[in-house]
């Protein structure tokens, strides 16, 4: 369902807020620390697996509608695996952070090599 893969996901709302909220809040990737850049990789490893396991199924459903449910289940899936560890705010505004600050997102990269080494991934 193509046109339902253009629809922006609530996570990726979110993440856009992020730019104009979050980002201003956490400074330098000094001020970032190494526990939570940990719970960042860990909340990540659980959503892209999540992603993993809907992914095809978005893809295979036989209506828009069901393809949107689904979507809203991943996405309600998603919400809760990051909130294990932090709140979504705080989730997007380290990954944004992370894609425009080279120190921080190697930083979060090794983090993330780690968990996904110790979840099989």
């Amino acid at each position: 369902m193509n046109a339902i893969r253009k629809t922006p996901t609530m996570l990726g709302v979110m993440a856009a807020l992020s730019l104009f909220c979050a980002i201003p809040l956490l400074g330098q990737s000094a001020d970032v620390s190494d526990a939570k850049l940990e719970a960042v990789a860990k909340a990540y490893v659980q959503v892209m697996e999540i992603q993993n396991t809907y992914r095809p199924q978005i893809e295979a459903a036989q209506t828009p509608e069901e393809a949107q449910r689904l979507q809203r289940e991943a996405d309600e899936k998603m919400v809760a695996a990051i909130r294990v560890y932090m709140t979504v705010d705080e989730y997007t505004g380290i990954m944004t952070a992370a894609e425009q600050d080279e120190n921080l997102r190697n930083r979060l990269l090794v983090h993330i090599d780690r968990e996904q080494g110790q979840s099989g991934g």
